[in-house]
């Protein structure tokens, strides 16, 4: 399959493609997980010990397809790392908790929400370096949302969601865990 939006001056090694074709897909997942996330986050956050709301079990349900896949493609891919299995791993257990438990849905969301918001521009970058297109205005803008949006996620909006996960006593401590586990 040919690659979306490829210079055709662009020569790729293999490695480069498979990994451009992985980030495409998590581009977007990503940005309709943030789509989905932002509703969680702005509009209806919900309260410490909630029960899960169809809502979130079906952003959950997403979630936890999305991070199945993407461990299984960097695996297959070869692309799959220590710290990326510890990542997936702790992703899906935590969405599993919350499916199991029928709580801490909104938790979950909201934190996906602080660690999605920059990921587009995270994917877009790379796959732009991939092509070659290091030294042009598309990069550097994607570079300079990328670092506000980080910044904006994990400095200044990020505490605050780990603070509130950490703080209902009703979460189960491992999705406390997880919390400020992928805030750092």
């Amino acid at each position: 399959m040919p690659l979306l939006f490829k210079p055709k001056a662009a020569v790729l090694k293999k490695s480069q493609e498979l990994d451009v074709k992985n980030r495409m897909v998590s581009f977007v997942h990503g940005f309709i997980v943030m789509l989905l996330a932002a509703k969680e986050f702005y509009v209806t956050p919900g309260s410490c010990g909630d029960d899960n709301t169809p809502y979130e079990r079906l952003t959950l349900h997403i979630l936890c397809g999305y991070f199945t896949y993407d461990f299984l493609a960097m695996a297959y891919y070869g692309l799959l790392d220590k710290a990326m299995t510890i990542h997936h791993s702790i992703c899906i257990l935590g969405i599993m908790i919350s499916f199991s438990e029928n709580r801490a849905g909104n938790y979950i969301i909201t934190g996906t929400y602080i660690a999605e918001v920059s990921n587009t521009c995270m994917h877009a970058r790379v796959i732009l370096r991939h092509y070659g297109l290091r030294y042009t205005r598309a990069y550097e803008v994607t570079e300079i949302t990328f670092i506000m949006l980080y910044i904006y996620a994990r400095i200044l909006a990020g505490p605050s969601v780990v603070w509130s996960t950490v703080a209902c006593s009703k979460n189960n401590l491992l999705v406390r865990l997880v919390a400020v586990g992928l805030l750092v």
